[in-house]
């Protein structure tokens, strides 16, 4: 959840997508170890359910860090289809998911013309 959170706060700072992807798993990994190592490494060895109560409290914690930070609202652009560089998910393509890179109308930033949003 961090991880798009920082994503989309990077996208929205420098505009670029994948300076995004980047400062969103960075952003991720940093928060994760963080977490391990302040958190968790306490409770290793211990009963399991207090495992696992850490780790449930800590997902209540930040789902409220989250909506203190960004709101408790859907955070959507609305033309992810315009973004350069990104790639279409899940087309279907004889029966299968494939996962495929934009086509050249959309890496050109004309949008994809079978995304409902791009004019």
């Amino acid at each position: 959840m961090f991880g798009a959170y920082f994503a989309m706060t990077a996208y929205q700072v420098t505009g670029s997508f994948a300076l995004a992807m980047l400062c969103g798993a960075a952003g991720t990994a940093i928060l994760g170890l963080v977490f391990e190592r302040v958190f968790m490494s306490r409770v290793y060895g211990g009963d399991v359910l207090m495992q696992l109560l850490v780790c449930y409290a800590f997902v209540l914690i930040f789902d409220d860090v989250v909506k203190l930070i960004w709101g408790p609202g859907i955070q959507v652009d609305g033309n992810a289809c315009r973004v350069p560089g990104a790639a279409a998910f899940y087309r279907r393509r004889r029966g299968a998911a494939v996962l495929s890179a934009a086509d050249r109308r959309g890496a050109r930033g004309r949008g994809d013309p079978r995304c409902r949003s791009c004019p």
